[in-house]
Order: structure tokens, then C-alpha cells, then sequence
């Protein structure tokens, strides 16, 4: 028979030639942190080895298996199958394990630990926003889980990176670029890993939009209308928050806001292009659209116009024969009619505007123009400027007709504006007094045509207390209210432009409100009473303290003098606005009572595992109640759901344990209480005395060059043992005191341990057989050749313990 050491050399010759592939099984993967897992193979190994990314676990030869050091506790190998089964798994065995059968196969898994996921959370930077202007940064977290997957979700829909999307932080943060009204969502993330999922609670983003998709409805719909006739006009607009709208006709606002403009009984001076201007307050944007109104008189008789125009000819018929004429032309000459004038009618100074003037005629008309009586053009196009004030007027366009003596005027006003320089809100000098009336004006510099107000970004609306001017530039409160406090702005708008003001902040002085105190109601003799004072007041107020009448303090804080028996008495606190000029007053009765003294926790007893053992509560002074307390927590006496291997009870200022035990560890205080608060005693650490419980003597691994041999005692046990060792026999006299004995490899024999606990005085015995057959060599894996030698050579000179 070939030696182990031949043998050896051969298992590291073939090592490394698996012919196949085949696949390991697992009893789950991926599995949780904590869980047992066994991995087998369809196939039997009989030499071989299993190993995990790379490092030999297991070597498998005939008739048995060496585990290497660091994991012996931790696998056990199944010879029967070849399966390995792995106990408590950790995220670290996560990895590729592998079973290698010499001059077989090859089998391999990657095996996958994770913590299942829990406590997902999602979080914005920020809800409110402006669509196209802000950025929305959302973050996934997730308390507990591994090996993470997330999913991002907008409704139903999956959202993806693209664009102005973008994923980060392995998929955990969200960001969405210029965000749309369409990335409201409800957001949701889900995170997943190959045990679990989870998503989180909805997300809701609040992003103002608009004005865009501007409409203008008209009811009834005509290309012209006739005079007397009622329309309705409407406008809509796709906004967040909804727009303001304001309506404008040939580019003068009316005083008319609203989504509905109706027009009665309308005329031909109705006619005109009317136009609804939508402002969003939020994102500071607008937009606007028109529609041209025709109203027409109706025809009141009927004559030649130029529509009779053309080649006429006559036909003559008898019984035999028919004959046409030759052509004659017919053209009327007509108008002219009235004319039509194209053109702004506002402008801002120092800008050239230009008048177009048109009218239906033949042959075509003579045009002139007028301003304030004096003829200032001869031909259709009139052009103005550069632009000041005093061109706005009246411009009249004169249409002639030289054949057939006629002329028609029309005319159209034109008004200059000053271009808006600035806007500002002007208040009194006078402080702002809740109760008294205050009033804001707008002051602007350029032409105005209207002017609104906004509070904190929002319009401000009348109410009983809140009045506007007949011209909007004014704003009185009477009376002022402390909640009118905020910013304030005016909005300044003509026909072609508007300017809204810096913020104004209007802080309304107000109070004091009546006071609060905080304080103790009940103070110990030989202690300071401490007393805080508040009221709301705008300036904050001014405090003053009273005890017993008199004045003790001018802050609002009053510490008393040390208390005696006779301090007990009236606590006053008065607080003053010097702005309002108003004061109120608050009092507190202030009780002293005789102090506790100390309050301590005396034990006579060492407590001992399942002995009686007693904490008595010393108290110096008067007080009401005592209660005890364990690990910060009322010490729970009610037996009916005290735990159930705790006894324990209270009599008079004692704790009684029947008995104490290991589960009545931890920090105890008792607590004394008066009318003034509790008293804790300083914190008691019980620790229970035990053991020993069980006693091991352990060895290291062996080399056979090794001299001395060296065994280890320990013992489960508080305090430390005391450890006496024994050769042989018990009752002779102990060879050696502590933990650790040190002898010569060839001194075989029984070595005894003694281990007494100190403080229970329990005693424990136990012995090892040691027997030198010969030295083996200490295991140790520096390669996987190596490893199946030495586990081969190890099984061939064993080291004997009993």
C-alpha cells in the first residue's frame, strides 16, 4: 500500500484537472443575515476539496475531512453527499464557493447574503415649485437591507434617466431638471433586493404653471355682428395657482378682472380688438389673447355699389332666330367708404409710431391726415415721433373722391405713455399700533393705468377691515390686526408694461398679550426658585417682578433668594410695550416646603444567584411617595405581568428579590417625591455574583517538535474562579495555582482543574486525559497542495486527547 505521503503527492499532481462543469445547489439564495444554508451537488466527492473565492473551506479524501481553523465552528460537511452546510450566515460569506472533485468536475455558486429591507423613506428638498425654473431633488433611504435595487415611480408610470432626469447615488436620489407641471406625481420609490421589497409612502410635488394655452371663447360665434346684439366673451388658461385675468380693448385695460366679459346691446363704437391679459402671481409670468369684434348697422336701403361692376349684354328672341349683343362695360364709381385705421393706440415716448389709413373707392381716394385741426400728411402711412406727451390726441384721416365729389373721416386716438420707472410703497412714519387705522400708498413714476396689491406673494383682497382707493393706489386697515403683518408690494401696470414694487414689511406693533409664567409651584427650603415670564408683544416687552409686593426683578427671568419656611407667597409678573404703551399682569402662588435631603440606595448582602438579596431606599426629610426604578424605567410591580423568572416585592423603603437572579441585572434607583418634584437616589449597579456554571480546558495545536504542552482552564462564572491543577489524583496536593499550566510533552497523565468562585464558594472539578502517541504538525492552509498533504500527514500521527 502506497504511504500517506505518496498519496498526497498525487491528490497535488491532479488537483487542479476537473474535466467537467456541474452546478452546485443551494437550500435557498439568495437567504437572509442569520440563516443556515446547505450547498450539495448532484455528484459524490471522494477526493477533493470545497473552497470559498479561492481559500480551501473543507479538504475531502478517503475516509475523512479536515476543516480549516477559522471555520470549523461555522460548517459542517455531509460525507454521505458532499453537501456543505453553512450555520448563521453573515453578509460577508456572500461570494463564489466552489466544490472541486479531482479528475472529475468543477461545481461553483455564487451565493448571496442580504438583509431583508425595511423602513424606506422618501424625502424632496422641496414641494413647492416654478415649472421651467427650479430643480426637484428627491432622496430614497432605506434603514435596513443589502444588495439594493431601486425603482422610481411617478403614478404608475416607471420613471427612467434621460433628459433633464437623472439618478444618482446608485439609483437613490432623483433629479428632475426644470421641472414640468406633469412631475407632480404621486412619487414613489421602491427598493428591492432579492429577499424583499418596499415602497415608500407618496410624495407630492406642488409645481406652479402658466399661463400657457391661452382661449378665447365667443358666444354666439359671427365674423360680424349687428348692432343690439349680446355677446359673451371667456377666456381660459392652463395655470397653478389660476391666473389673474384683466381685459383690455384696443389696448386700454377696463376696469373688469375675471374669466367672463359680457357685452349688451352693443353698437358700432363696440367694435374694436378685445383682449384678456393673464397674470400667475407665482411664477410671475404672463400671457395674453385677443379676438377682433365687428358690429355692423344693418343695411337700410339698397342702391348701386361698386359690386354691379362688369360686362353686360342683352339677348333678343322671335320664333326663328335669337341675337346677343356685344359687350358693354359698367363701372361704378363709388365712396369713398368709410376708412379703416390700422395702428397702436398707445405708445411709449420717445418710439415712432405709424398710422395706416385705408378706405374702399373708385377710382381710388385722395388720403389726408389731421391733427388739432391742422392737415400734418398727404399720403396712407402717417408716421409720428419721436414720441412725447403731448402728441396724444386725436388723429383724423380724410378719404376724397374726385369723381364722384365725396369724402369720408375717420378718426382714432392715440395715447402717449411714460415708460414706468420705479415703484415703491410709501408708509407713515408713524409706528404701526394694532387697533389704530394705517394706511400704504403706491407711488410710481411713468403712466399708471392700474394698480393691485399682493401680500407675501399673494393678492390682497378687501374685507371689512382691509379698503382699497377708488384708484387702487391706496390701502387703508382700520383697524390694524397684529396677523397684517407681512410683505407688501404694488403692481403697477398700463398698456404696455407693468412693475412690481420692492417688498414692504408692515410689522404691526400689538400687546402684550396676557402673560404667561413657568415656574414651580412648589419650591424646597435651602433651593432657588428660578421663574420665566412671556407674553406676545411686537416690540418684544419689557418685564418687571413683584414677590410679595414688592419689586424684585426688570427681566423676565426672577431667581429667588435661598428659600426659607416663611417665603411661600405671590409671584407677579407685569409686562410693558413701550410702543403700544399698554401693560398686563400675570400672578403665581410660590409654596415652600421643608427639603429632602438625600435620597440613597444601601445593599447589606452581596447578592449571590438564587439567594435572597435585599436594596433598601434611605431617605432624609419628609416626602409623599417612594417608587423604584430599573434601567430608567418605572420598576413594573405588578405581578400579574412582572417577567415571570423575576420575584421581587416592595415593603415599606425595601426591595426585597425572592431571589435575585442573573435576569435582576442592571442600574436601580429609588426616587422620593414631595410637591416640589422627585428626588432620585444616585444609580445603584446590581450585578449578580455566580458560578462557577461549567468549566473548560483547552489546549493550542501541536507540532511534533514541540517540548511543552501548555492547558488552559476556564470557567463560566462572576467573580473571576480561583483555578488549582491536580496530576493524577485530587486529594493529593495541588502542582500548580491559576489558569494555565505549562509541563513536558512526555508527561502523560490526568490533569485536573479546580475552579472555586471566591464569593458564592462553589467549587468545580474537570479533567483531561493527556496521551503523546506522537507529535502531528499544527494545521495550517498555505496553499491547497499543502493543505491536502499536511491533512494527510496530520491523519497519520495523531496526538491522543481523551
Amino acid at each position: 500500500m502506497e504511504s500517506p505521503l505518496v498519496f498526497a503527492l498525487i491528490l497535488f499532481t491532479t488537483f487542479a484537472t476537473a474535466t467537467s462543469m456541474q452546478k452546485i445547489h443551494a437550500s435557498e439564495n439568495p437567504l437572509p443575515v442569520g440563516s443556515n444554508v446547505t450547498l450539495s451537488c448532484q455528484d459524490n466527492v471522494t477526493i477533493g476539496a470545497w473552497l470559498f473565492d479561492n481559500d480551501i473551506i473543507v479538504l475531502i479524501f478517503p475516509g475523512n475531512t479536515i476543516i480549516a481553523n477559522n471555520w470549523i465552528d461555522k460548517v459542517s460537511f455531509n460525507s454521505t453527499f458532499s453537501s456543505l452546510t453553512i450555520s448563521s450566515v453573515q453578509l460577508e460569506d456572500s461570494g463564489l464557493w466552489t466544490l472541486l472533485a479531482i479528475n472529475s468536475f468543477r461545481a461553483q455558486l455564487t451565493l448571496s447574503v442580504q438583509v431583508p429591507i425595511s423602513g424606506v423613506t422618501l424625502r424632496a428638498n422641496a414641494t413647492n415649485l416654478v415649472e421651467f425654473n427650479d430643480t426637484a431633488v428627491l432622496t430614497c433611504s432605506v434603514l435596513n437591507g443589502s444588495s439594493l435595487s431601486y425603482v422610481w415611480l411617478n403614478g404608475s408610470s416607471v420613471v427612467t434617466a434621460g433628459g433633464g432626469v437623472q439618478l444618482s447615488d446608485g439609483g437613490a436620489t432623483l433629479t428632475m431638471v426644470r421641472v414640468t407641471h406633469y412631475d407632480e406625481g404621486p412619487f414613489r420609490c421602491n427598493v428591492s433586493n432579492g429577499l424583499s421589497h418596499e415602497s415608500s409612502l407618496p410624495v407630492y410635488l406642488n409645481v406652479s404653471y402658466g399661463p400657457s394655452n391661452t382661449m378665447m371663447g365667443i358666444m354666439p360665434m359671427r365674423s360680424t355682428y349687428i348692432t343690439g346684439s349680446n355677446i359673451t366673451l371667456s377666456c381660459s388658461a392652463d395655470s397653478s395657482p389660476p391666473a389673474m385675468i384683466q381685459w383690455m380693448v384696443d389696448g386700454v385695460y377696463l376696469n373688469h378682472f375675471g374669466p367672463h366679459l359680457q357685452l349688451e346691446t352693443v353698437a358700432e363704437s363696440n367694435s374694436g380688438n378685445y383682449q384678456c391679459v393673464f397674470h400667475n402671481t407665482v411664477t410671475l409670468r404672463f400671457s395674453s389673447k385677443s379676438a377682433m369684434i365687428r358690429i355692423m348697422e344693418p343695411i337700410a336701403a339698397v342702391v348701386v355699389n361698386h359690386t354691379d361692376n362688369g360686362d353686360y349684354q342683352c339677348q333678343a328672341f322671335n320664333s326663328v332666330s335669337n341675337m346677343t349683343s356685344s359687350p358693354y362695360t359698367v363701372n361704378v364709381n363709388y365712396g369713398p367708404m368709410k376708412p379703416v385705421i390700422a395702428g397702436q393706440s398707445m405708445a411709449l415716448t420717445g418710439t415712432l409710431e405709424t398710422l395706416n389709413c385705408s378706405s374702399a373707392s373708385h377710382p381710388p381716394s385722395h388720403i389726408s391726415w389731421y391733427y388739432n385741426g391742422s392737415l400734418v400728411a398727404s399720403t396712407s402711412n402717417l408716421v409720428i415721433g419721436p414720441l412725447t406727451l403731448n402728441m396724444s390726441g386725436k388723429y383724423i384721416c380724410m378719404a376724397f373722391n374726385n369723381i364722384t365729389g365725396k369724402n369720408s373721416t375717420a378718426y382714432t386716438m392715440l395715447t402717449i405713455l411714460n415708460s414706468l420707472g420705479y415703484v415703491y410703497v410709501e408708509a407713515p412714519t408713524n409706528p404701526a399700533r394694532e387697533g389704530y387705522s394705517y394706511k400704504l400708498t403706491c407711488n410710481e413714476t411713468g403712466t399708471v393705468k392700474h394698480v393691485y396689491w399682493m401680500k407675501n406673494g399673494e393678492p390682497l383682497r378687501e374685507d371689512n377691515t382691509t379698503v382699497f382707493s377708488s384708484d387702487n393706489k391706496t390701502v387703508t386697515f382700520n383697524p390694524l390686526k397684529h396677523n397684517d403683518t407681512g410683505h407688501y408690494q404694488c403692481v403697477a401696470i398700463n398698456a404696455l408694461w407693468n412693475l412690481t414694487s420692492p417688498p414692504y414689511m408692515l410689522l404691526v406693533n400689538f400687546g402684550p398679550k396676557t402673560p404667561m409664567i413657568h415656574g414651580p409651584a412648589f419650591a424646597e427650603t435651602g433651593q432657588y426658585a428660578v421663574f420665566h415670564c412671556s407674553a406676545m408683544s411686537m416690540p418684544p416687552s419689557q418685564f418687571s417682578w413683584w414677590f410679595n409686593g414688592s419689586n424684585v426683578a426688570n427681566s423676565s427671568v426672577f431667581t429667588t433668594d435661598v428659600l426659607s419656611l416663611n417665603m411661600s407667597g405671590e409671584i407677579t409678573c407685569m409686562a410693558y410695550n413701550n410702543v403700544t404703551g399698554k401693560n398686563v399682569t400675570k400672578s403665581k402662588m410660590l409654596t415652600v416646603i421643608e427639603a429632602i435631603g438625600s435620597v440613597m440606595i444601601r445593599s447589606n448582602t452581596v447578592p449571590i444567584n438564587t439567594e435572597n438579596f435585599t436594596l433598601t431606599c434611605d431617605v432624609t426629610g419628609p416626602y409623599d411617595t417612594m417608587y423604584w426604578m430599573k434601567d430608567n424605567m418605572h420598576l413594573n410591580m405588578t405581578h400579574s405581568v412582572a417577567e415571570p423568572h423575576m420575584s421581587y416585592h416592595i415593603e415599606n423603603n425595601s426591595l426585597h428579590f425572592t431571589p435575585v437572579t442573573l435576569h435582576n441585572e442592571g442600574t436601580y434607583q429609588c426616587v422620593a417625591t414631595n410637591q416640589a418634584g422627585p428626588h432620585k437616589s444616585p444609580k445603584y449597579m446590581l450585578l449578580v455574583n455566580y458560578g462557577p456554571l461549567s468549566v473548560k480546558i483547552s489546549l493550542p495545536y501541536l507540532t511534533k517538535h514541540d517540548l511543552y504542552v501548555s492547558l488552559t482552564c476556564s470557567a463560566d462564572s462572576r467573580p473571576d474562579c480561583d483555578f488549582h491543577w491536580f496530576l493524577n489524583d485530587e486529594s493529593s496536593a495541588a502542582v500548580h495555582m491559576g489558569s494555565v499550566i505549562t509541563f513536558l510533552a512526555t508527561n502523560r497523565g490526568n490533569y485536573t482543574c479546580k475552579a472555586t468562585n471566591p464569593v458564592t464558594n462553589i467549587t468545580m472539578y474537570k479533567t483531561k486525559d493527556f496521551t503523546v502517541a506522537a507529535h502531528a504538525s499544527a494545521l495550517r492552509f498555505p496553499s491547497q497542495a499543502g493543505l491536502l498533504m499536511m491533512g494527510l500527514f496530520a491523519l497519520s500521527v495523531p496526538v491522543l486527547f481523551n
